[in-house]
């Protein structure tokens, strides 16, 4: 089983970044997409003077996978709930949750 890492760096100068690291290069594209989707709400918090929201929302422990792409969940914020979702969604529109 491969092992795929994220890093997210929030610097005080507001550039912040996501880093991945994986060691399975068939894993590649799927954790730049996963990163990629970490960065777009890194951003969209950001701009919405809400980036604290960031640490104090996520839960704890190990996020779950979805079945149906195999690939860790992300956590969001919603005005509804929060929720693990698929980091596919926007590309599969997969709706799975846990």
């Amino acid at each position: 089983m491969s092992r795929t890492t994220y890093k997210v760096v929030l610097q005080a100068d507001g550039n912040h970044k996501v880093e991945f690291q994986t060691d399975e290069a068939s894993e590649f594209k799927s954790g730049l997409e996963t990163a990629k989707g970490i960065y777009e709400w890194l951003e969209y918090y950001k701009q919405n003077g809400e980036l604290h929201r960031i640490t104090e929302a996520v839960p704890k422990g190990d996020a779950p996978v979805c079945p149906n792409h195999d690939r860790l969940m992300v956590y969001r914020q919603s005005k509804n709930g929060d929720f693990w979702s698929c980091p596919t969604w926007k590309e599969t529109g997969c709706k799975y949750r846990p």
